[in-house]
């Protein structure tokens, strides 16, 4: 009951943040969202997607496409930040937000930017789904990097700038 009064609440701010009979932002997948490279095709545009709650974290979740599109090189997960309401992993959700590249502390420290959607609203379409299939990193699964991703005579580097993505070029095979 408490989820759907505090949906409620925030369709109704979202109606009016939007202004009446403004249709939805175009629906995503979360691959598509993603993309294939440093930065999402879709970033500072507000975008809509489904998927399963995977992981909780304070002020953030992880939000994962439940099929996936089987390209090793684009994410089918996504973190999503902002004011969210009370989630369990297993969750299906619609979010809405805008799309940023986030550099876990800041630009010069050279880490790669997270895709993350700023949540608008939040709707829990319902709960106990199952989990997509993890990902293996190691021993029987996807390898890690061994070595630098960017060398260090590049850093630092801020690939949230189109500019300095396109010269560090996108890689996932190294």
């Amino acid at each position: 009951m408490q989820r759907v009064i505090l949906w409620l609440l925030l369709a109704s701010a979202c109606a009016l943040t939007r202004g009446r009979g403004q249709s939805p932002p175009p629906y995503l997948r979360i691959p598509a969202i993603q993309g294939r490279g440093h930065l999402s095709p879709a970033l500072g545009r507000d975008v809509r997607s489904i998927g399963i709650v995977t992981a909780l974290a304070e002020g953030e979740f992880y939000l994962q496409d439940p099929v996936g599109d089987g390209d090793p090189a684009t994410s089918d997960a996504v973190a999503v930040r902002g004011r969210i309401p009370s989630l369990i992993v297993g969750d299906e959700i619609q979010v809405i937000g805008r799309v940023v590249e986030f550099v876990p502390g800041g630009e010069r420290t050279g880490n790669l930017p997270v895709t993350t959607i700023e949540a608008e609203t939040v709707e829990v379409l319902g709960g106990g789904r199952s989990l997509p299939e993890p990902v293996v990193l190691g021993p029987g699964g996807s390898a890690p990097p061994s070595g630098h991703v960017i060398s260090p005579d590049e850093l630092p580097v801020n690939l949230r700038m189109p500019a300095e993505a396109a010269r560090n070029r996108f890689d996932p095979d190294s």
